[in-house]
């Protein structure tokens, strides 16, 4: 299974919830604070499991948001998880 997250500021949470939601059917979004060249901010963590590889889906949701946001970039990591649903 792959975790992807896209690490964002915390503005525009339903545009946001949209735009994650038209493309995956289940994600989670954590709040957390971030700091971005020294400066403290409201973030969001929108994590995303799934077992294809969908890279090229969460940088298109990332791209989305960057713009929707007016953000000057977003963070997206990814990684493989051993995960158990029970």
């Amino acid at each position: 299974m792959r975790l992807y997250r896209i690490y964002t500021e915390n503005k525009n949470r339903e545009d946001l919830e949209h735009i994650v939601g038209t493309v995956f059917e289940s994600f989670s979004i954590l709040e957390a604070k971030g700091f971005w060249k020294g400066s403290a901010e409201s973030s969001l963590i929108i994590e995303i499991l799934d077992d294809a590889n969908r890279k090229l889906d969460v940088e298109f949701c990332a791209i989305q948001i960057r713009d929707w946001n007016a953000q000057e970039a977003v963070l997206v990591t990814s990684q493989i998880v051993d995960t158990t649903l029970i």
